[in-house]
């Protein structure tokens, strides 16, 4: 459920002309570039999603000089370009991400035709009022259950004991169930069985 609301505020975002930049934060595994892969999929027509990550983005360059080469590029288009940067945080060191952000973010705002979205686990120092902020957070044990059920792991009649949610207090991300659901599958063990052995 959280997760179609996060896709439903990206997509509205998307089409609201006074705005420009928005934010996706959340844990490590909690579904940011499933997210914006999701968004990439269903607006990427015309080839005017850009998706820009740590192994596309050249390492002696900064991000703005990226976004300004890519608008140098498509400055006579007509429509819209997004610009996805994914894992932000993955692509700085220190806290040189707080200046290139300010930047980015001033350079951005000049431009109607761009929009950009970046994802990250945390974001330096104060954000504009100008930018939409999307958090992400890990499921709750229900949210975690329903996921596992959803995948065909869980028989909805399960009697969920207090080992099981303790597991699921723990794995509490998409990526984590999966390794949990990969894990038992290996094992031929069920989540009770792996709760119980906890």
């Amino acid at each position: 459920k959280q997760f179609m609301e996060s896709y439903n505020i990206v997509n509205n975002f998307l089409f609201n002309k006074n705005r420009k930049i928005m934010v996706v934060l959340g844990d490590a595994g909690v579904g940011k570039t499933t997210l914006v892969r999701m968004i990439q999929e269903k607006h990427g027509y015309d080839d005017n999603i850009i998706f820009l990550n740590k192994e596309v983005i050249d390492k002696n360059r900064k991000i703005i000089d990226e976004v300004k080469a890519i608008h140098k590029k498509i400055i006579s288009e007509k429509n819209t370009r997004i610009i996805i940067i994914d894992g932000w945080d993955e692509l700085f060191l220190g806290n040189e991400s707080q200046c290139e952000i300010r930047e980015l973010f001033s350079w951005i705002n000049k431009y109607t035709r761009f929009k950009v979205i970046i994802t990250s686990r945390y974001l330096d120092g104060d954000i504009d009022k100008e930018i939409d902020i999307l958090k992400m957070y890990p499921f709750s044990e229900d949210e975690s259950f329903h996921y596992l059920y959803s995948k065909g792991i869980i028989n909805k009649d399960t009697d969920i004991n207090n080992n099981v949610y303790k597991i699921l207090r723990v794995y509490n991300t998409p990526l984590l169930l999966n390794l949990l659901i990969e894990v038992c599958q290996n094992l031929d063990l069920s989540i009770e069985k792996v709760s119980a052995d906890n």
